[in-house]
């Protein structure tokens, strides 16, 4: 019965940073959890091939971003055909204003700056990890980061100006 101790660990060590990395990647806490839910759920129908892997935990943010992904598409098609798809409201708590704002900049980014930048940053993961994760070269990574710096900058510059001329 070792196998499910060991997930279970995982689960314990993985699940919180999960939600983390999905709640900022979605802007949506609750469609974090049912995603960092499911990829755990793979997680474990791939266990035995999952556990001996250099860093499990790569996969598991890997898997969790495609199935981000895949609910953006599909999002995207809901809304092709008329449906309104209705964001839950942030939670209350300490500097909601703040993570709004954050929430809102990183919403501005593209899919996979947006990835590289909370992978590096919020994940503090190497470039060679967020190439790997991400699928492409370590230049991308460098690319896509020094694009979504710049970018976030922009916002937060200007947002810092207005604030300050109130």
């Amino acid at each position: 019965m070792e196998e499910p101790l060991d997930f279970e660990a995982f689960c314990l060590r993985n699940n919180t940073a999960l939600i983390r990395l999905l709640t900022l990647y979605c802007g949506n806490r609750e469609t974090a959890r049912d995603l960092a839910q499911e990829t755990l759920a793979r997680t474990w129908l791939n266990w035995r091939k999952v556990r001996r892997l250099d860093r499990p935990d790569l996969w598991a943010r890997r898997v969790a971003l495609n199935l981000a992904n895949s609910h953006f598409r599909h999002a995207r098609v809901e809304r092709a055909r008329g449906h309104l798809l209705v964001d839950q409201p942030a939670s209350s708590g300490p500097d909601v204003g703040e993570r709004m704002l954050i929430e809102q900049v990183l919403g501005g980014l593209t899919e996979r700056q947006r990835a590289a930048v909370l992978l590096r940053f919020l994940e503090d993961l190497s470039v060679a990890d967020t190439s790997e994760l991400m699928g492409c070269s370590q230049g991308t990574v460098k690319k896509l980061t020094a694009r979504a710096l710049a970018e976030l900058r922009a916002h937060l510059t200007i947002d810092a100006e207005v604030a300050e001329d109130a």
